[in-house]
Order: structure tokens, then sequence, then C-alpha cells
């Protein structure tokens, strides 16, 4: 009889839905998702978690916290992945449940209690697991830690092979909060400093994050793309020379990862879990340094060895 699991998760982002079909392949597996539909989806808790062997959980938000004390109730195991907010204390850039101060209080309070309910934390890089060591005071021996993957079959040899133009890009969900986190204010401005390469933003523009958007002075050879599909993501990788992740807190970089498969040399800072992605490929600039990313920029672009 195959091991049960149940996967609760907050969204269907592409790695989460990537572990799902693992857990398909492998387990007798269902899920619930929790975020959006939380109230509809009650009644499907105590049925799903007494029939299940194990809770695996992406994320460690508080919508997580009632499904998994019922888990517990049940004496289920639980092992949570933490590499987000949920686990980041960037009060900087307004960024983390682990913040200090009284206002982020209760989100502590409820991440720690989460925490504390796992018998096995996944983080999703070296300097996550130092997060969520440090920041929430979690046992070392109880985080292990497993980089996201990426299937073999997303870059075909023909399409990696494929000619490269100057173009620099970046891949990030526009939100207010993302234009500084993932350094995309830095991108635009680095994009107005070299006026004769084109560059390519790439991503959903949420909401929160279109007026703010808006408010900034955008140059001529930036091109905003919005939302791509994965289809005409992977042509935007094989053109590109250079892709930029010049953010202030990383705890992964899946579009780093994807974009260096496609032999894109990247241009990083060394914020987070950048460096173990780029290793010594990259080319490392300061935070929030327009003119140093730009001469960085300038530089990966003659050096495509550095991409293959």
């Amino acid at each position: 009889m195959k091991l049960r699991v149940l996967f609760l998760h907050q969204s269907w982002r592409s790695f989460e839905e990537r572990d799902y079909q693992i857990l398909l392949r492998n387990f007798s597996s269902d899920e619930i998702l929790v975020y959006k539909n939380f109230i509809y989806k009650v009644s499907d808790i105590f049925k799903k978690i007494k029939n299940t062997d194990i809770v695996f959980c992406w994320f460690a938000y508080r919508s997580s916290l009632l499904p998994l004390l019922i888990a517990k109730a049940f004496n289920k195991k639980i092992v949570i992945v933490m590499g987000g907010w949920d686990c980041a204390s960037e009060p900087e850039i307004a960024y983390g449940a682990m913040r200090p101060g009284a206002r982020h209080l209760l989100t502590r309070l409820i991440t720690k209690s989460i925490a504390l309910l796992a018998d096995k934390i996944i983080a999703i890089s070296n300097s996550n697991k130092k997060e969520i060591i440090d920041n929430i005071g979690v046992a070392s021996e109880k985080v292990i830690v497993a980089y996201i993957g990426l299937p073999e079959d997303s870059f075909p040899e023909e399409a990696v092979e494929a000619e490269k133009e100057n173009i620099v890009i970046t891949v990030a969900r526009i939100t207010k909060n993302s234009l500084k986190r993932k350094g995309i204010e830095t991108f635009i401005e680095t994009a107005g400093l070299l006026p004769e390469i084109k560059f390519v933003l790439a991503g959903k523009v949420e909401k929160d994050g279109r007026k703010y958007l808006d408010a900034l002075a955008k140059p001529q050879n930036l091109e905003i793309a919005g939302f791509l599909t994965d289809e005409q993501l992977r042509t935007l990788y094989q053109k590109a020379k250079v892709y930029i992740q010049v953010s202030c807190h990383e705890q992964f970089g899946c579009s780093l990862a994807e974009a260096m498969a496609y032999e894109c040399v990247p241009v990083v800072t060394r914020k987070g879990s950048l460096p173990e992605v780029a290793g010594e490929v990259g080319f490392y600039v300061p935070y929030a340094d327009p003119r140093k990313t730009a001469a960085s920029v300038l530089a990966a672009l003659k050096d495509q060895e550095q991409g293959k």
C-alpha cells in the first residue's frame, strides 16, 4: 500500500505544481488549497487529514495553522517547506513575517507555532535554512536543504543552442513590494543608462504594483512584457544574453536558475541565496546600484562563455 500524502498549499505556482505532480507519481496523494478558498475547504479538512499519513505543506502562512493543528491532533506527520515571506525579516523593505515590533507580533507567533508543529522543515537554500534557524529559532537538525528543481525536459538542446541577441531580461511578479525587493527599480534605472540595449521586464503586473510601476520613469529601450506563458518565457530565455536578479532578498531564485539553464549570464547581488545559484559564473553588484549594474551588464554581454 502506498504512503498517503496530503498536499497543503496556498496557490498553484509552478514549483508547487511540480511538487504535487511528483507526489502523485510516487504516493497516494490528495491536496487542499487553503489560501483564497479556505472557508469552502473546511469541510474537507477533517476527512482528508484523517485519511492521510503525512501532511506536506508549502509555506508557513496563517491559513495553514488550523489544518496543521488538526493534523497534529490526528497524530499525523508534518513536513513544511519554508521558503519565502514566512521566515524573512527585512524591515528596510517592509518584507517578512518575522519582522520585529509589536505590529508583527501575532504573525511571528503564528509562524513560530506552525514551525513547532512540523516534524521536519525543508529549506530551499542554505541561506534560507539560516533564516529559519536565526529568525524563527528552529533547531538546526530539524531543517534540511532541498533546492527547487527544474525539469530537464524544459530545456531541449536545440532551444538552449538558439541564436542569442543583445537582450537583457528579468522575470518577476510585479507588486508594490517586489519593485524594491526584486530590484525592479534598479533594473529599470539600469536600462536608462544603456539606451542602445534592449531590456525586457516579464511577469504579471498585479493591481497593487501597477500604480507604482506607472509612476517610474521608463526608458524607450525597456519593454514591459507582462505575463508570459511558459512557451513565451522559454523563447525569451533563448534570445536573451543576460539575466538580472539584483534583489534585496532572495531565498532561491527560480527564474534565475531557469535563465541560466538557457545560458543567460547572471548579473546578481550577493543577497540571500543568489550566490548559491549563480556561483562562479555570476557578475556580482551591490544592491540598488544602477551604475555598477550597467557596467556588469556590458561585461556580461561580452562574455558569453560564462553562459555556456
